[in-house]
């Protein structure tokens, strides 16, 4: 008897904690931090062949005049919640050329911008992938499983404004640091604002500009000229984040993370990887 009532509390605890299908805030907004309400703190997981788990990590004291924010991950005097809350994407994102971008806040979703066939002006649709897949930047595919994958981990630095860098998965499209406001309080945090180059070049940190093959080449080249200095070789470990040539694999590259983690990782399939632009490119040859 007294076994059977030590389990029914434990139970009743582990029940107060770990909740599925929380007012279904997780089937609506899947895997990561979000506020259920305006104090509640949660983090959604799904484990796979089971119901969405929703974990409850905090509260915000509302008295004391903090509410949950779906932005800092955390409790702010910000109150931005409703029972429709607006979330970071609605608030940070938008469309500013023609493309397939990625979410810089969820690796599980990826934004289509295109032109509004009645008017000039560019439309957003927010794709979702399938459960238990994220993003792919290079592929424009949600091909990558979701577990423990890299490219959920923040892939922009946002130090000041107008801090300007190449996406790091995908060179074609480049972010820029940008200063918002929100809330009645208009509290400021810094946002990444992507763009993509022309089909045919990629953005160049060095440069710091869009740049084609042949800019890139003379500008290395001249480069090399000016300096002694060997070429960087492509790393056996990772000494720095960034994407670096495969040297056994014609199609494949190295994505080092910026935790200094050394992946491996193919183009698409028809395209290979260009070890001066630094991406996947059309063709098979090598």
């Amino acid at each position: 008897m007294e076994t059977r009532k030590l389990l029914n509390c434990i139970l009743i605890v582990f029940a107060a904690v770990i909740k599925t299908n929380l007012c279904d805030v997780c089937e609506i907004k899947g895997w990561g931090f979000h506020c259920d309400g305006c104090s509640k703190m949660v983090y959604c997981i799904k484990p796979i062949g089971a119901d969405w788990i929703t974990e409850e990590i905090g509260q915000c004291d509302e008295n004391k005049n903090l509410y949950c924010n779906e932005l800092y991950k955390n409790c702010s005097s910000t109150k931005n919640c409703s029972s429709n809350d607006v979330t970071e994407v609605d608030l940070v994102f938008n469309c500013k050329n023609e493309g397939i971008f990625p979410n810089p806040y969820d690796c599980k979703t990826y934004f289509i911008c295109s032109k509004d066939s009645k008017s000039s002006s560019l439309s957003k649709d927010y794709i979702k992938c399938p459960d238990g897949y994220a993003f792919n930047p290079m592929s424009n595919l949600c091909n990558e499983r979701y577990d423990n994958n890299e490219l959920c981990k923040r892939q922009y630095k946002c130090n000041a404004v107008y801090d300007i860098a190449a996406w790091p998965t995908n060179n074609n499209i480049f972010y820029v640091c940008k200063e918002g406001r929100f809330g009645v309080s208009n509290e400021k945090f810094l946002y990444p604002e992507l763009y993509s180059c022309e089909p045919d070049k990629i953005f160049d940190n060095q440069l710091q500009k869009c740049a084609s093959e042949d800019e890139i080449i003379a500008t290395t080249t001249n480069q090399n000229n000016e300096s002694t200095a060997t070429p960087t070789p492509s790393p056996t470990e990772c000494l720095k984040g960034g994407i670096f040539e495969d040297p056994n694999n014609c199609r494949g590259y190295i994505y080092c993370t910026f935790q200094l983690r050394k992946i491996l990782k193919l183009c698409p399939n028809n395209s290979h990887f260009n070890k001066t632009l630094s991406a996947c490119v059309p063709g098979s040859e090598c």
